[in-house]
C-alpha cells in the first residue's frame, strides 16, 4: 500500500519534498494519466460517505465497473432505498436507471457519485482548449489550465506526485481562482502494473460544501463477457428520455444522506 503524504505537509517541508527532476511538459503529464489509468478494465466495490452542513452523514455502497474511460457503470447496493439504481456512462452519454419506476433517464455527468474519479476525462488533446503551464510547487508538479477566450471551460490546476507521476489533487476554479470543486486522492494501492486510488475525497462547493469520501473495499479485473453490462438494454424495459424531475431523484439521494437508513 502506498500512502500519499498530504499537500500541507510538503508546504511545511518544501526542502524534503522537493524533486530535483525537471518538471515534465503539460502534454507529458496528461499522457501519464492516459497510459496508467485510462486502459483499466476493473470492478470495484466502494463505500461512499457523504457529509453536508446541518445534516447527518450518509453512507452508500456501490459496485463500479470500468471498461476504459468512456464506459463506466455504477450499481447502488445500499442503502435499501437506493438499491438497484444504476448510473451508466456509455456512447458519450450518462444515464440513470430507476428500478422502482423501470425508467431510464438522461442526466448530467456531474451527478455521478464518482464524477472525475481517476481524472479520466483529461486527455492530451484537451490541451488545445487551454493555455497550459507546468511548474514545481511545494515539491509537487503543478499543471495550470487556463481556458482560452473562445472556450467555455473552467480554469483548473492539478498536482502530481513526482515519484509516481500520477495526480494527487485536482481543483476546478472560478475565473478569480477560488476552488469550486476539489478532488483529493488520499491513499493509493498497487494494481497490476500501476497504482490506483484507494481513498479519495471530493469537496463540492457548488453543493454547499458537500464532502464525499470514497473508500475502495475490493477490486478485481473486469470479468470476461462484461461488455453487455455497458448497454442501455441491460437496464430493464426502460425508455430513452431526458426527464429532469426523474433525474432529481438521484440528486436527492446524494444531497440528503439523512434518508439513508438501511
Amino acid at each position: 500500500m502506498l500512502l500519499i503524504t498530504a499537500l500541507i505537509m510538503c508546504q511545511a517541508l518544501p526542502v524534503i519534498c522537493a524533486s530535483e527532476e525537471a518538471v515534465p511538459a503539460p502534454a507529458e503529464l496528461l499522457q501519464q494519466i492516459e497510459r496508467s489509468w485510462n486502459p483499466l478494465r476493473i470492478a470495484m466495490v466502494a463505500e461512499l460517505t457523504v457529509e453536508q452542513r446541518d445534516r447527518a452523514p450518509g453512507t452508500f455502497r456501490i459496485l463500479l465497473r470500468r471498461d476504459g474511460p468512456e464506459r463506466v457503470r455504477v450499481d447502488f447496493l445500499a442503502p435499501v432505498k437506493d438499491e438497484g439504481k444504476v448510473m451508466l456512462l456509455a456512447d458519450g452519454k450518462t444515464w440513470l436507471y430507476l428500478p422502482r419506476a423501470d425508467r431510464l433517464v438522461a442526466v448530467s455527468p456531474r451527478q455521478s457519485p464518482l464524477a472525475g474519479m481517476m481524472f479520466s476525462d483529461l486527455f492530451p488533446g484537451e490541451l488545445d482548449r487551454y493555455d497550459a503551464v507546468s511548474r514545481l510547487t511545494n515539491g509537487f508538479w503543478e499543471l495550470q489550465l487556463t481556458p482560452k477566450k473562445s472556450e467555455k471551460a473552467a480554469p483548473a490546476r492539478i498536482f502530481f506526485d513526482p515519484e509516481t507521476r500520477l495526480p494527487l489533487r485536482r481543483e476546478v476554479l472560478t475565473p478569480s481562482g477560488t476552488p469550486l470543486k476539489t478532488i483529493i486522492i488520499q491513499e493509493m494501492m498497487p494494481w497490476q502494473n500501476t497504482v490506483i486510488p484507494k481513498q479519495m475525497k471530493v469537496i463540492d462547493r457548488l453543493r454547499g460544501g458537500m464532502e464525499t469520501t470514497v473508500a475502495i473495499v475490493s477490486a478485481e479485473p473486469l470479468a470476461p463477457g462484461a461488455d453487455v453490462l455497458f448497454t442501455k438494454e441491460s437496464l430493464g424495459q426502460s425508455t430513452d428520455q431526458a426527464d429532469p424531475a426523474a433525474a432529481a431523484v438521484m440528486e436527492e439521494s446524494v444531497d440528503d444522506p439523512s434518508e439513508t437508513g438501511e
